[in-house]
């Protein structure tokens, strides 16, 4: 698995397309976006397709504020207006100029050539203990204990205690006892695609999950002041 530096992508002068093993091209979106909707994202307006074939030493793809520059190990990596670096494994989004009571967005979705399959949901509820199957590219899931802002004198991000750290390798996972983070249950580890499972306010059960391509998420805990919450993030390491 290859990252590219900040200097790396910064100094680029032509769209990078390397070492995609998964990855096969990019679909450009721009619609309208409403920011107080579940899914934000309504269907696009228009959609144009780019291959990487077609991406490889070609123009950088210009997208509102931020520039399209290299898909590389099935990441799509990005410059912004001031010239940080960004990068993911799903896609880019820039909010554009308002419309009625949303705004205009672009966005840069990845494409891939295989699917992601999804356990049912009755099968990751019903788990007595943590499943693991077929995982090509995950090899330790990466749990980060840690503490969020969440305004007045702390808009700090999340941040994570160092000491508390610690790493799963899936040969422990296996058949082990689940993983418990914010009151969230880290149940299985198949296909490349984690399971958890929280109880929701109606007493009933809701599976999400996190898949190689995301590769991060954070779930928030409680107040420890009133303007810091504990939160941990859950990562998964790539072979």
């Amino acid at each position: 698995m290859r990252y590219l530096t900040w200097d790396e992508v910064k100094s680029l002068d032509k769209f990078l397309v390397e070492d995609n093993d998964d990855a096969v091209g990019i679909e450009i979106h721009t619609g309208f976006c409403d920011l107080s909707a579940d899914n934000c994202y309504g269907k696009p307006e228009t959609v144009k397709a780019y291959s990487l074939e077609e991406l490889a030493g070609g123009d950088f793809i210009r997208m509102g504020t931020k520039t399209l520059r290299a898909v590389v190990s099935n990441r799509l990596y990005w410059t912004d207006s001031q010239n940080w670096v960004e990068n993911s494994g799903t896609d880019a989004a820039y909010i554009g100029a308002r419309r009625g009571h949303g705004y205009e967005y672009e966005r840069a979705i990845l494409t891939f050539k295989d699917t992601l399959e999804r356990l049912p949901d009755e099968e990751v509820i019903s788990l007595e203990r943590f499943m693991v199957r077929d995982n090509k590219r995950v090899r330790a899931v990466r749990i980060l204990p840690g503490y969020m802002g969440i305004g007045g004198s702390n808009t700090s991000g999340f941040s994570s205690d160092s000491e508390r750290i610690r790493d799963y390798p899936l040969e422990y996972l296996k058949n082990n006892e689940f993983i418990w983070v914010q009151g969230v249950s880290v149940r299985a580890l198949v296909d490349d695609v984690l399971y958890f499972c929280r109880e929701g306010a109606d007493g009933n059960s809701k599976v999400f999950t996190l898949n190689y391509r995301e590769r991060d998420t954070i779930f928030r805990g409680e107040g420890v002041a009133y303007d810091t919450i504990a939160a941990t993030e859950v990562v998964l390491l790539l072979k």
